[in-house]
């Protein structure tokens, strides 16, 4: 969010940011923005540290469509999200997403999720509510 501000010649904004959870937003305008980058490069370095980090989270899915399987897809996007949004559950690891967002962050059908995600409840890896996921076996999703 902002990193664009951090360039001289900013371009258009191509995305746009959503909060999940309540929180605080700072905002800064362009020109603070520069000063800081100017004063500091280390902030405009970090910014493309970001901006690659971005890139490589948007080519992976589409490396991993061709090269792993719909439940390695699933395994790994549900290991990604309990790292970064995932909450401490008396059970495991609770991560909120339906099988539509988790088909979708996957590449593949929610159909695909469900059927996925129902073997792995059976096995006991993992239990389902209605808009979350609590992994309780973390380390055999690993193994996928």
């Amino acid at each position: 969010m902002g990193l664009v501000a951090t360039l001289k010649n900013s371009p258009p904004y191509m995305v746009t940011t959503e909060a999940i959870t309540d929180c605080e937003v700072l905002a800064c305008g362009h020109s603070v923005i520069r000063q800081l980058v100017s004063t500091h490069p280390l902030l405009a370095e970090n910014a493309l540290h970001i901006s690659l980090s971005y890139l490589r989270t948007h080519i992976e899915p589409h490396i991993q469509a061709v090269s792993s399987t719909a439940q390695g897809r699933l395994a790994k996007t549900l290991l990604n999200l309990s790292d970064r949004l995932g909450q401490f559950h008396p059970e495991g690891i609770m991560v909120s997403v339906t099988n539509e967002e988790l088909g979708g962050l996957a590449n593949t059908s929610p159909f695909t999720a469900s059927r996925v995600l129902k073997s792995w409840e059976r096995a006991g890896t993992l239990s389902r509510g209605r808009r979350s996921v609590v992994i309780r076996a973390p380390e055999a999703l690993m193994v996928v």
